[in-house]
């Protein structure tokens, strides 16, 4: 598994949780390799999901797919508006979605093949909540220094 969450961590910023990527996945490619012939698309396919790297962070959601040619997510928290779960037939019987991510300016992003989706989801958006707590904290924290400060130079 690639440590692509882990090697771009900012200042103060801890992975709160990482997304597994379905085994069964990599199973259902196995199968088609052997009762299908298209067997070199099969193995590019196992590939791309052994090189998927998702996280949740205090700051972020970020990760990665792809070797050569892939794409980077590195989205604030501050900025996720929505957070769905999209499973097909196989999805919801295997019990594997897609992580569908909206913002307010984009086009939305979705993290494939997550083990467990809901739970995935579920943690993105008590993140939001708990970012949007420290920062109200923390805003109360400088007021409180800037009177203290004041009040000391009267």
């Amino acid at each position: 598994m690639s440590k692509y969450c882990e090697n771009n961590l900012q200042k103060n910023e801890q992975i709160v949780k990482k997304a597994k990527i379905s085994k069964v996945v990599i199973l259902s490619q196995i199968l088609s390799m052997i009762f299908i012939i298209t067997i070199p698309k099969c193995l590019i396919n196992i590939i791309r999901v052994f090189c998927i790297d998702f996280g949740l962070t205090n700051k972020r959601v970020i990760g990665k797919t792809g070797i050569i040619a892939g794409a980077t997510v590195d989205l604030p928290i501050n900025k996720v508006q929505s957070a769905t779960v999209v499973k097909g037939f196989w999805g919801g019987i295997l019990g594997y979605g897609a992580v569908k991510i909206t913002t307010a300016g984009g086009d939305p992003i979705i993290l494939p093949y997550i083990a467990q989706a809901n739970n995935f989801k579920n943690a993105i958006m008590a993140q939001i909540e708990q970012y949007e707590e420290d920062k109200q904290k923390a805003q109360a924290a400088e007021m409180a220094a800037a009177m203290a400060a004041a009040m000391k130079q009267n």
